[in-house]
Formats: C-alpha cells, structure tokens, sequence
C-alpha cells in the first residue's frame, strides 16, 4: 500500500505524463519538484534520447530541455542522466546538477562524490525564457568532475575540478572571469565549499595526499572574498571533519556556528559544531551518535 506522500506522486506522474513529447514516454523513476515547478524525465521509445519537463503549476507553463547533446553533458552508452534541482533564485533561474542511473534501473550508477560533492556539471535554466546552458561543462576539463558553491547573492562561483588537485577558482558571474588559486602542493582534493550565511567568506576542505586510505588527514580553510586571503581553520585533522547538511538541511548551526561530519564513517553518524571565529568544536549540541 502506498504512502499518502506516495501516492501523490504516482498521481503527479500520472498526470504529467501526457506532457512528454511524441515518442516518449514518462520515467517513473525520476522524480523532483522545487517551488511550484515540476521536473519530470521522459524518454525516446526509439533509443536512449531523454529530455526533461520542467512545468509550472500544473502546466501553466512548460519548457523542455535535451539531454542528447554531448557538447553540454558527458553522456554514458549504458546510464541515463538526469537534471536535480539545486537552488532557485529571485531572477527566475533554476540550477541544475547531474546525476547518473543505469538504463532499465532506479538504482544510482554516478552520484556525487561524497566528502568533497564533486558533480559532473553545473546548469542553468531561465524560467521565464527557457534558455539553458552550462555553467561548468564537463567538456571544459575534458570530463572532470567539480566541487562547487554559488555565493547568496548569485554573484560569485567557487569550485574546484578533480583533475587539478591543489588548485580552486573564483569565477565573477557577470564577466565570467575566473581567478585561480593554488594550496600546498601535497594537496589531492579540495572542495565541500559552504559559504557563511553573509557572503563574505567561503569554507572549504582539502585533503591531503593519502587520506582517503586514513593514511593523512584534511584541513578546513576559509576564503576570504574582499582581500582572497586563505586561513587555515582546521590542520590536518586526523578525524576528516568536513561541513555537511544533515536533518535540518542547512550548514550552519548559527551564524558562526558551522556542522561538521566526519569523513571516516565507522558505523556511527556523529555531527560537531564548529566556530570558525574561535576556532572551538564540539559535539552539536542537539544530535546524538546515529548508527
């Protein structure tokens, strides 16, 4: 028997299915929704061609989107891609990130990859004229994956990619220049970046050369955005404790106040809560070990 919040989706898949296009058929697999805007995956009944509806109250308004084109997103002979809604903002755009399942199967094949949230691509939708476009293309570093965090205001990006290891970007949103930053060389990964509830500040983690074997720890940084200053908030913690949403959904615990998990999950899920003015962590006061 189904669920109440179940069965509502099986009636929304229902009825939406009559917006895919001739020759496709509704994924049933895939389902998202963000605001009053329902995102929907239909596929060819003729090969491996997918596109996705993106509809507005009930089908007040309703774009489309290809997933075909392999100039946009890095497509798999055996998965299908599908686009999940990441934030919308007061402008009208809808951002996107990828993930992979296996043809014929609900079971993910790709997801990001946890600690450091790498996603293959980043993408925008504009609502009001369905323009879509990529904002970090996996063509643009022949098929990497990023880690990456819009500031609040929309007007910076950070990210960093896998295939440069010590290195992450800032990217001005209006004139699309990126200014590079480098870290110690004995850097593999950086990423998990969480902006400070004001937009002044960026957190991040990087991890060093052997960690993800337990043989080395990880370092929480902090990026300033007026003067690009990098300090180190965290050195080489042998614990791994990098920034995670868990029930609530957000990072920050307050304002200074920011969640951390730790990456070396040893049957216990236990949270800490860090202030990155003091530099004082301990256990979150509202969670518990969970196993």
């Amino acid at each position: 028997m189904f669920s109440t919040r179940q069965a509502d989706i099986e009636a929304t898949r229902s009825f939406f299915s009559s917006f895919c296009s001739e020759g496709f058929t509704l994924d049933s697999t895939v389902y998202d929704k963000i605001q009053n805007w329902e995102i929907l995956h239909c596929n060819s009944l003729s090969d491996h061609g997918r596109i996705v509806k993106f509809i507005e109250d009930k089908g007040k308004k309703v774009l489309t989107v290809s997933l075909d084109d392999k100039n946009i997103f890095s497509l798999k002979d055996n998965f299908y891609i599908s686009l999940e809604a990441e934030r919308i903002s007061k402008n009208s755009s809808l951002y996107l990130f990828p993930s992979y399942h296996p043809i014929g199967s609900s079971i993910d094949g790709w997801y990001p990859y946890i600690p450091f949230r790498y996603r293959t691509g980043f993408y925008r939708l504009d609502l009001q004229t369905g323009d879509f476009g990529a904002i970090l293309n996996p063509n643009s570093f022949s098929g990497s994956d990023y880690s990456y965090a819009l500031s609040p205001n929309e007007k910076y990006l950070i990210f960093s990619n896998r295939q440069e290891k010590n290195v992450f970007y800032l990217r001005d949103m209006i004139t699309s220049i990126d200014k590079e930053f480098q870290l110690d060389i004995d850097i593999e990964n950086i990423g998990d970046f969480v902006w400070t509830p004001d937009g002044a500040n960026v957190v991040f983690v990087a991890g060093y050369k052997g960690w993800a074997d337990n043989k080395a720890g990880t370092s929480l940084y902090i990026f300033n955005l007026q003067t690009s200053q990098i300090n180190v908030l965290l050195d080489k913690d042998q614990q791994q404790r990098m920034p995670y949403p868990y029930e609530s959904k957000e990072y920050w615990l307050r304002e200074n106040i920011l969640n951390l998990v730790s990456a070396q999950y040893n049957g216990y899920w236990v949270e800490w809560a860090f202030n990155i003015d003091t530099h004082n962590i301990d256990f979150a006061p509202t969670q518990t070990p969970r196993p």
